[in-house]
């Protein structure tokens, strides 16, 4: 184990730590999730929807981009194809969290390049949106670092209804180390048995099934981080 990975591991376990320390995380009213790429939604949030779901909250998933470039550089696999495989394991987690495919908005970001300048996808966000009318919308924090990542925090601020509760939620927070965060507007949401148990069967939803070359459809993810984001915890941020 090189210094590198040590010095995650001690991170991640710190910042685990803290979370659990952090105030009681609580959602009243229905859940809107946006996830940059397919896969974020479950990493991120599958113990809050899980629950939402549980407690007969309505509950609804926009993936932005089809993650199409999760092969580049490794094989010759087809983007189209790369994006019908993912999406049909966004499908399948969604059902091991108890969600149904007709709560889901697949949109054509393309990866890398999720963006406001796109109207027809902006459009079909905003109708989406506008039907769902959710009472809380669940961003990528702005600690995340990726690109699409930040691109959809500030399309989903900029589309959340005004009487919405606007949330961060962690991803590859877990992962890199993240300095001075808003502790005092952090929520810690514990998973009970059943509700880790359904995030875990839909985190293998992803990395599981694999391309003809051999790698997963979503692309090899580094082992600590997907370790990181399988723990019982949770962590958002309220924004506002």
């Amino acid at each position: 184990m090189n210094l590198k990975e040590t010095a995650r591991r001690f991170f991640i376990s710190r910042l685990n730590r803290k979370a659990r320390q952090a105030a009681c995380f609580k959602c009243e009213g229905s859940v809107m999730v946006l996830a940059p790429h397919p896969d974020d939604e479950v990493f991120g949030c599958a113990g809050l929807m899980a629950r939402a779901l549980k407690e007969g909250k309505d509950v609804h998933v926009a993936v932005m981009s089809g993650g199409g470039g999760s092969h580049r550089g490794c094989c010759d696999a087809d983007e189209q194809a790369i994006t019908a495989n993912r999406r049909r394991l966004t499908v399948n987690a969604a059902k091991a969290l108890g969600l149904s495919a007709d709560r889901i908005l697949f949109l054509d970001f393309k990866d890398g390049a999720i963006c406001e300048d796109n109207k027809e996808n902006m459009e079909r966000l905003k109708e989406f949106v506008r039907q769902v009318n959710p009472d809380n919308v669940f961003v990528p924090h702005n600690g995340e670092g990726w690109a699409d990542h930040l691109a959809t925090r500030r399309i989903g601020l900029a589309l959340a209804p005004e009487h919405a509760q606007v949330w961060e939620y962690c991803v590859w927070m877990w992962y890199y180390r993240q300095k001075s965060l808003d502790w005092a507007s952090a929520r810690s949401l514990r998973m009970d048995k059943e509700e880790h148990a359904r995030k875990l069967a839909a985190i293998r939803e992803y990395t599981d099934p694999c391309a003809p070359c051999g790698n997963p459809w979503s692309g090899v993810l580094p082992p600590l981080f997907v370790k990181a984001n399988s723990t019982d915890t949770e962590l958002f941020f309220k924004i506002g």
